[in-house]
């Protein structure tokens, strides 16, 4: 946004460039964080459906499953309920902005006064709640410890 006022030698002004994102950040990382979502959706079985009967989230592949003691193959959180249960939300917010004022002593001669700035807002709120379990068979059918955290940076 560009703001400017004139009157005869004098001109005052004033420039703003502000930006905003609004995200729900989920992280694809690989087999060793159980938050790895593309890991878990492209090593989950397609004969465990995505939801139970009742309309909960099916976690089946964290270890219900197994050929003999081998748990190991499929120790694999939904990928539905990760990307729809985890939440990292994370505001960010800048503003640039220069004010001025100018004067024309001379034809070709002007004198500015610039006064320039910049704001930054960064918030981050992450959410993992109980009814997403915990990676592993010994965790199957188990409530995990939900964990919350927030912070923010100006």
């Amino acid at each position: 946004m560009n703001l400017e006022s004139s009157y005869d030698k004098f001109k005052i002004g004033i420039n703003l460039a502000p930006t905003y994102s609004n995200e729900n950040q989920l992280s694809t990382s690989g087999p060793y964080f159980d938050n790895g979502i593309v890991h878990n959706a492209l090593s989950s079985s397609p004969v465990w459906p995505v939801y139970n009967p009742d309309g909960s989230f099916n976690f089946q592949g964290n270890g219900y499953w197994r050929v003999g003691t081998d748990y190991q193959h499929n120790e694999i959180l939904n990928p539905v309920a990760m990307a729809e249960l985890l939440k990292n939300e994370i505001d960010h917010f800048n503003l640039s902005g220069k004010a001025y004022a100018s004067y024309d002593i001379l034809k070709d001669l002007t004198y500015q006064l610039s006064l320039g700035g910049v704001f930054n807002s960064y918030n981050q709120n992450y959410y993992r709640p109980s009814t997403l379990q915990t990676r592993g068979s010994s965790f199957y059918d188990q409530p995990s410890n939900p964990i919350s955290r927030a912070s923010s940076t100006y």
